[in-house]
């Protein structure tokens, strides 16, 4: 991966989000929010991008790649994820 494009917070795209826990099935997206990454950082391989986002628990993170593509020029196979943080550490020095 192109580090300067992985450096470039503009390339990344994260909201989060919370459902809804009611006696219907199913809940539709809540107090959906865009959250805009700082201090990103990059491993040594290029494999692994960290970023400083405002954490918040029983949300659902959505982190999407924007236009990235491999160091042969091929798109990402991947360039969406989830994740639900269900609980936070304290004092995580991480």
């Amino acid at each position: 991966m192109d580090e300067t494009l992985l450096r470039d917070v503009n390339q990344f795209s994260i909201q989060h989000w919370k459902y809804l826990y009611r006696p219907e099935y199913g809940s539709p997206k809540a107090d959906k929010t865009k959250v805009t990454p700082a201090n990103v950082k990059v491993s040594h391989d290029g494999m692994r991008v960290r970023f400083d986002v405002p954490l918040l628990t029983g949300r659902v993170y959505e982190f999407k790649a924007l236009g990235m593509k491999s160091k042969s020029g091929g798109d990402l196979t991947n360039p969406i994820g989830w994740y639900t943080l269900n609980h936070l550490r304290l004092n995580d020095t991480r």
